[in-house]
């Protein structure tokens, strides 16, 4: 396993600590986090001052994950950014995440990550939706179990908080395989 976490910038293992670059640290004032450093990162919605932490970071794209009705998405996001938007239910919606939405969700970013990374991923708050694609993303593309990855983006993103619903929806993704 020590290769595996290698890759991510990690020194050896999810418990080892994270490449305190820009922000890993947990106190750190920038609201993002990189799942995998300078590739991937989650947190939550966007306002000014995020947008231009992200421009300055390098970032390319964003995927937000939450309707338009539930936050303000900061207006230059989607002409600054290769943006896109993929609503998914979190634990106040009446509907579960599928795991249809979440292969749609890893798809987008699968592409993003291959083309041209790195890429945001946001929900509201950073806690359910956006580390839910992330663990999924880290099963379906990387080889990762999901209790694996779950710890992985618990651990670099301490506000991760998945329902079972969606942990289930994830399980479900990853006996699918990947999608096409």
């Amino acid at each position: 396993m020590k290769n595996f976490f290698q890759r991510f910038g990690a020194k050896s293992t999810p418990s080892a600590t994270p490449n305190q670059s820009q922000s890993s640290e947990p106190n750190s004032k920038v609201p993002f986090r990189w799942i995998i450093d300078r590739q991937l990162a989650v947190g939550p919605i966007p306002d000014q001052t995020l947008h231009d932490q992200l421009l300055n970071a390098g970032f390319k794209s964003i995927l937000t994950l939450c309707d338009e009705t539930e936050g303000n998405l900061y207006p230059e996001v989607p002409k600054n950014f290769n943006w896109q938007r993929l609503v998914l239910p979190d634990s106040h919606y009446e509907e579960s995440m599928l795991p249809d939405h979440l292969a749609k969700a890893v798809g987008i970013v699968h592409t993003a990550i291959t083309t041209a990374a790195p890429i945001y991923v946001h929900c509201l708050a950073g806690m359910e939706r956006s580390p839910s694609v992330c663990v999924s993303y880290l099963c379906v593309h990387q080889g990762m179990e999901v209790w694996e990855a779950l710890n992985w983006v618990k651990q670099r993103n301490s506000r991760t908080s998945l329902s079972t619903s969606q942990v289930q929806a994830i399980q479900a993704l990853v006996k699918q395989g990947k999608p096409k």
